[in-house]
């Protein structure tokens, strides 16, 4: 906030797009995404701020200030899904403040009106962002893959023994590993997390694994409250566990920098 940062953080330019999100990850994911047009702010609210006991109070007084904010004329709201009656609530706040917003819950879907635009992932909601801080019309990023990274799966897929084919994802931060499996869900099915977009498909324990999953490594029952992105041996144990399952066939990580990082 005042372009003043705490904690994990990257440089980026000063523009016209309000970033209110609950976890940090999703806040370095979406600033840079965005860096095209510039942040105003980038308010984290916490991992906490939408479930029902708090009732997203952090949330509603970010949007409050974005409202009243001169330097803001795009505002971008990123959580995981809360309840119907608490995203109400958001949406009510959101539109109070006559500026376009753009809503990224990860795991649902709504129906863009009066200002305000929903998205399915983290880079739409960026993309839209941009776009609508230079006054275009905005549009989902249609997901590309060049001939150059076709040819390497192909090479890749050609490799693959009997049975190996299952995806697994190693991520730092609750909000990508979320936005994995959104992407992920409509390529294979169903997809497996401690941390899952359906309760029914919740993993038993964060260090295990079954089918294509994705599993958050910043939680603080796998991390043991140290995050991957400070200390690296907890995912690099996981990693080596994973790629000697001969059924997997394709390991996904991200690596977040940034000031701050490891």
């Amino acid at each position: 906030m005042g372009h003043l940062s705490f904690g994990m953080w990257n440089c980026v330019s000063r523009g016209p797009a309000g970033i209110v999100c609950t976890t940090g990850n999703g806040i370095q994911a979406l600033s840079c995404m965005v860096d095209e047009v510039g942040t105003s702010h980038a308010l984290g609210v916490g991992p906490r701020d939408l479930p029902q006991k708090v009732g997203g109070a952090g949330t509603l007084s970010a949007l409050k200030f974005l409202a009243t904010d001169d330097k803001t004329r795009v505002i971008v709201v990123a959580a995981l899904a809360p309840s119907t009656s608490i995203a109400e609530k958001v949406f009510e706040e959101i539109r109070s403040t006559k500026k376009p917003t753009v809503v990224c819950f990860l795991g649902t879907t709504g129906k863009s009106a009066r200002g305000v635009y929903f998205t399915e992932t983290l880079e739409d909601a960026a993309a839209y962002a941009v776009s609508l801080a230079k006054g275009t019309k905005p549009k989902p990023t249609p997901p590309s893959l060049t001939q150059g990274l076709q040819q390497v799966a192909e090479r890749e897929y050609s490799k693959f023994g009997y049975e190996q084919r299952y995806i697994r994802g190693l991520y730092s931060g609750d909000m990508l590993c979320a936005e994995a499996q959104v992407i992920l869900r409509k390529l294979v099915g169903v997809v497996r997390s401690y941390t899952p977009l359906r309760p029914r498909l919740r993993l038993p324990h964060p260090r295990s694994g079954r089918g294509h999953a994705c599993v958050d490594l910043g939680a603080p029952e796998p991390s043991g409250g140290v995050h991957p992105a400070v200390d690296l041996k907890p995912r690099c144990e996981r990693l080596v566990k994973e790629s000697r399952d001969w059924e997997i066939a394709v390991i996904l990580l991200n690596v977040i920098l940034g000031n701050g990082a490891h």
